[in-house]
C-alpha cells in the first residue's frame, strides 16, 4: 500500500512538471521568433515529444487511477470520442491524417489534462495548489515577457514581415493595420491568452494577499496584459473581458465581504456593474491615449538604431480591416459551414474534413471558395461530429451547470474556493472566445488556450463535487 501511494505521488509530480513544461512550450510556439529560432522542424518535434510523453502519462494514469474515470462525465467524453471516430471513418475518403491528429490531441487533453485536478494536502488527487501555482507563474513570466517586447514594438512603431512562415504565407510582426501583432503568430489568440493571464494574476493576488511584493508583481502583470488587449485590437478578447472580469469581480467581492462578516448581495452587483462600466470606458478611451503616447515615443527610433518615423497620418488604433462587415466575414463562414452540416446532420463531416468536403461536393459554397475553417468552436463541433458528437458535450455542459447550482446552494453565505473561481473564469474566457475563434474542439494544432480550457474544466468539476468520490 505504501509503495502504491509513493508511486501515485511520483506520477502526480511527473504530471505536474509535464504540465509546466508542455504548456510553456505551447505558449512559446505561438511566438514567431521562437519558431524561427528553433526551426519549424524542431518545433514540430516538440509537439511529437509532448504527445508521446503525454500518452505515456495517460497510460500510467489509467493503470493507477482508473477509478477516476468510472463516472458519467468521462463516459460522455468517451462517447464523444467514439462519435468523432465514426465520423472520421465514414468520411475517410476526404482525408484521414488530419482527423487522426485531431483525435490524438483531443484524447490526450480529455484523458490527461482533465485528470490533473488539484487536490488538497495529503490527497493523491494530483498536483495540488503548489503545482497549480507553479504552472500559472511559469506562464505569467513567459507571456508577460512576450507582451512587454510587443508593447515596446508599438511604442517605437516597429514592423516587419517574416516571409513564408512555416512554408505557408508571410507573417506580420510588430504594429500593422492598426493592430499590435507583436511577436505572436496571431493577435487574437495572444489577447485571449493575456486575458487568462489577468485571471491568473487576480487569483494569485488573493492567494498571496499577505505578501506585498508578490501582490505588486501580479498587479503590474494584470495591467500589462490589459494594455496588450487594447493594442491587439482583438474584439474577441474585449468581449470576453467584459463578461469574465465583472463576474470574477463579483465573486471576489462576495468572498471579501463574507470574510468581514458584511452583507454582499447588492454591493456585489454594484461592484460588477462598476467593473463592467469601467472596463467599457477603458476599451473605448485608452486606445486614444496609447496612440498619443506612441506619437511621442516613436521619436526615439534614431537613438536605438532605427530610421526616423514620419507617417503621413498620426498613429491610430482604429481598425479599418473589417470594412462594412462588423463580423469580419464570420457570419458568412458560419452560415456556409452550417449549410454543409445539413448534408449529414447526424454524423457531421468529420473533425477536419469540412473544407475538402466542400471543395468536392459543394464547390460553389463560401467555404469552398475561401478555404476558411469555421472560426467558431461550437460550429466546428456540430459540423465535425454532428448531433452524435455534440449531444454528449451538451449533456456535459448541463451536468456542469447542475453541479454549479448545487454548489452555490450548498455554500450559500460561505466563501467560494479561489481554485473554483479560477477554473470557472478560465473556462468562461476560452468558452466565450470560441464563439469567434476555432477553440476547444478540432483546432488546427493544439493550443495553449484549448489545453487550459480542458485542464481547468477538471479543476472546476472536482471543486463542484463531481470528482470528490475518486
Amino acid at each position: 500500500m505504501k509503495s502504491l501511494l509513493k508511486y501515485e505521488k511520483q506520477l502526480d509530480e511527473a504530471k505536474s512538471w509535464y504540465l509546466v513544461v508542455f504548456t510553456s512550450f505551447l505558449l512559446l510556439s505561438r511566438m514567431v521568433c521562437f519558431v524561427q529560432l528553433v526551426s519549424n522542424r524542431v518545433n514540430g518535434l516538440g509537439y511529437i515529444a509532448g504527445a508521446a510523453a503525454g500518452g505515456l502519462l495517460c497510460l500510467a494514469e489509467l493503470l493507477v487511477h482508473y477509478r477516476r474515470y468510472l463516472k458519467k462525465e468521462y463516459y460522455l467524453l468517451a462517447f464523444f470520442m467514439v462519435a468523432c471516430l465514426i465520423s472520421s471513418v465514414i468520411f475517410r475518403d476526404y482525408g484521414i491524417s488530419e482527423n487522426l491528429k485531431a483525435l490524438v490531441w483531443m484524447g490526450l487533453q480529455l484523458l490527461l489534462f482533465t485528470s490533473m485536478i488539484p487536490g488538497r494536502d495529503g490527497d493523491s488527487v494530483v498536483c495540488g495548489r503548489r503545482g497549480l501555482k507553479r504552472m500559472m507563474n511559469s506562464l505569467l513570466v513567459i507571456h508577460g515577457a512576450a507582451v512587454l517586447i510587443s508593447i515596446g514594438q508599438f511604442l517605437v512603431q516597429s514592423r516587419y514581415i517574416v516571409p513564408d512562415y512555416n512554408d505557408t504565407y508571410d507573417k506580420r510582426q510588430g504594429f500593422f493595420d492598426e493592430r499590435l501583432f507583436g511577436i505572436f503568430t496571431d493577435p487574437n489568440y495572444a489577447a485571449v491568452a493575456s486575458l487568462l493571464m489577468i485571471v491568473f494574476s487576480l487569483i494569485l493576488i488573493q492567494l498571496y494577499k499577505e505578501k506585498k511584493g508578490l501582490k505588486a508583481w501580479y498587479t503590474a502583470s494584470a495591467i500589462l496584459h490589459s494594455i496588450y488587449i487594447v493594442l491587439s485590437g482583438s474584439r474577441t478578447a474585449m468581449v470576453a473581458f467584459l463578461v469574465v472580469i465583472p463576474v470574477l469581480g463579483y465573486f471576489m467581492w462576495r468572498n471579501s465581504r463574507i470574510d468581514r462578516g458584511e452583507k454582499w448581495h447588492l454591493s456585489g452587483v454594484l461592484a460588477a456593474v462598476g467593473i463592467f462600466a469601467a472596463s467599457f470606458l477603458y476599451f473605448n478611451l485608452s486606445s486614444y491615449a496609447f496612440a498619443g503616447l506612441a506619437d511621442v515615443t516613436v521619436h526615439v527610433r534614431p537613438y536605438i538604431g532605427l530610421c526616423e518615423y514620419s507617417p503621413e497620418e498620426g498613429i491610430s488604433l482604429e481598425r479599418e480591416d473589417t470594412g462594412e462587415d462588423i463580423s469580419n466575414n464570420r457570419i458568412a463562414i458560419w452560415t456556409s459551414a452550417l449549410s454543409l452540416w445539413r448534408d449529414h446532420p447526424v454524423t457531421g463531416l468529420s473533425p477536419r474534413n469540412m473544407v475538402s468536403y466542400a471543395l468536392r461536393e459543394r464547390p460553389d459554397s463560401y467555404i469552398a471558395k475561401t478555404g476558411y475553417q469555421p472560426h467558431n468552436g461550437y460550429v466546428a463541433l456540430l459540423v465535425g461530429c454532428g448531433i452524435l458528437g455534440a449531444a454528449p458535450i451538451i449533456l456535459l455542459a448541463g451536468i456542469f451547470v447542475f453541479n454549479l447550482c448545487k454548489y452555490l446552494k450548498r455554500y450559500k453565505g460561505k466563501k467560494i474556493e479561489y481554485e473554483l473561481l479560477l477554473g470557472m473564469a478560465s473556462m468562461m474566457t476560452v468558452g466565450i472566445s470560441a464563439v469567434f475563434l476555432l477553440e476547444i474542439f478540432f483546432t488546427v494544432t493544439i493550443t495553449i488556450t484549448t489545453v487550459l480550457f480542458w485542464f481547468f474544466s477538471g479543476v472546476a468539476f472536482w471543486h463542484l463535487g463531481a470528482d470528490r468520490d475518486s
